[in-house]
């Protein structure tokens, strides 16, 4: 089985409006980028300049939720059939592209979430770290299923260094971002 990894930036944000608009961002359902449901959006904005609108991101409904969780269960027979060192080698390839937008993914980063830039740029190489070293732990046993709740400060961080080994063996796990509201 050949294991597709999604890039991301091929089709996340759908620009909508005149010039200067901020962008709209999509839901990644099954594999393709969609609208929500509700189709409602919500505002994010730089948690340190609360002028600086990132974008328009969905407001996603029960039914996004419903259809995530659907193709995530299915997604999870087909990873689990998929071998160790196959797997190994996506969670490499995730700490390529990783290491190759390390600044713009660290930028990004320190945009949305107002933090230092410098402090960003060690959770994105902490990422990269958790993806390389994972990607060789292909034969240990591990957790049987793994969830995180990441903090707002280190999400990308949280994310790799709990899920990484588990995916890695076939294992479910699961994230989610806690919800943020700025009170700036």
């Amino acid at each position: 089985m050949t294991v597709k990894v999604a890039e991301p930036a091929a089709g996340a944000t759908e620009e909508r409006g005149s010039e200067g608009e901020a962008p709209r961002f999509l839901n990644f359902i099954d594999g393709e980028w969609c609208e929500s449901s509700t189709g409602e959006f919500y505002e994010n904005r730089n948690p340190a300049r609360m002028s600086d609108l990132i974008g328009l991101f969905p407001l996603s409904g029960d039914e996004d939720v419903q259809r995530a969780v659907a193709s995530a269960r299915q997604g999870f027979l087909e990873w689990r059939a998929v071998p160790a060192p196959e797997r190994g080698e996506v969670l490499r390839h995730a700490g390529d592209l990783l290491t190759s937008g390390k600044e713009e993914i660290a930028r990004a980063a320190t945009r949305e979430m107002g933090k230092v830039l410098d402090e960003t740029r060690g959770d994105v190489q902490e990422a990269i770290d958790t993806a390389y070293y994972a990607s060789s732990e292909g034969r240990r046993r591990p957790p049987s299923c793994r969830r995180a709740a990441c903090p707002h400060r280190a999400p990308l961080r949280c994310v790799l260094r709990t899920m990484a080994r588990p995916q890695l063996r076939g294992r479910g796990s699961w994230s989610r971002r806690r919800s943020f509201r700025s009170r700036c």
